[in-house]
């Protein structure tokens, strides 16, 4: 695996442990939110016809989380979904029926405080 960077390749069905900078770059927008708070991007090749399932629920995910997938990183209007807030902090993501190829997943901080975190961990499964 590959650290940083946008596209940093995911492990199928584990988990990853990644974190958002507090000097780090804010690259991203969704429709749930993340403005002015670092990001991280992973890429995750989905190689047959599946349930995709992204989640920040984990103990060691110590801020607001909001997370996006996307099929095209750098395009806004690929979103297929996005969730989190500082209402819910730890949220969870799951793309029924998800086609075969790559998503892109974008790791954000929540929150009215603009929180950052230095140690997330979102954790991801394809069943």
């Amino acid at each position: 695996m590959r650290r940083g960077g946008p596209g940093a390749p995911d492990p199928r069905n584990g988990t990853v442990v990644g974190a958002t900078l507090a000097a780090g770059a804010d690259n991203y927008r969704n429709e749930c939110g993340g403005r002015d708070a670092p990001d991280r991007v992973y890429r995750y090749s989905l190689p047959a016809r599946a349930s995709l399932t992204i989640s920040a629920d984990n103990p060691g995910t110590n801020y607001p989380v909001v997370l996006s997938v996307r099929r095209d990183c750098e395009e806004p209007l690929s979103q297929l979904a996005c969730a989190g807030d500082f209402r819910a902090p730890d949220p969870t993501l799951v793309v029924e029926n998800a086609e075969p190829g790559e998503y892109y997943i974008i790791v954000d901080g929540g929150g009215p405080e603009r929180w950052v975190g230095g140690a997330g961990r979102p954790d991801r499964a394809a069943a």
